[in-house]
């Protein structure tokens, strides 16, 4: 069962690239869908700790109320981002992957994830015929199945505190 979930999430990923790539817009349903997913996993893993899910959640939250008020005050009025700067399935889709690892594990991923995601749309951007936005949740989505693919490779569950653990010789 826990391997058909992780299939049905990958799937959902693949959705969310494909869509994100083509139509720089996600259809709708798919967020109920991972959001659901992950806490059927989650629960059918014992992993389901909501101290750490809130305290993601709130990261996440604090990083997009930072983002609100340095384009507010940079434009001196207040900024919805979700209308102008980030799109409302980037975001929900950050709430959702709030929920795929412990907070350390999860600061790693956020912070490595943005890095690389506007390293990679700089070095495509040159090829593309019109500036476009970045397409931050596909980028996003490939960089968690990748993530998530070399943790499982190594055998580390990505809701383990201790992440770093397993790579100190």
């Amino acid at each position: 069962m826990n391997t058909l979930l992780a299939i049905i999430i990958v799937f959902l990923y693949a959705i969310i690239i494909i869509q994100d790539f083509k139509y720089r817009a996600i259809t709708w349903y798919v967020f109920p869908l991972l959001f659901i997913s992950y806490l059927v996993l989650l629960n059918r893993t014992d992993n389901l700790n909501l101290n750490i899910i809130i305290l993601n959640m709130i990261m996440v939250s604090l990083q997009l109320l930072i983002v609100t008020l340095v384009y507010s005050i940079k434009e001196k009025k207040w900024i919805n981002i979700a209308k102008s700067k980030i799109g409302l399935a980037d975001i929900l889709l950050l709430y959702i992957l709030a929920l795929s690892f412990h907070t350390i594990t999860f600061i790693v991923f956020l912070t490595s994830a943005l890095i690389l995601s506007l390293l990679l749309h700089k070095i495509i951007e040159p090829a593309m015929k019109q500036k476009s936005r970045i397409p931050l949740a596909a980028y996003l989505a490939i960089y968690y199945i990748l993530f998530i693919s070399i943790l499982s490779i190594n055998s580390i569950n990505p809701l383990e505190e201790l992440l770093f653990n397993h790579f100190i010789i």
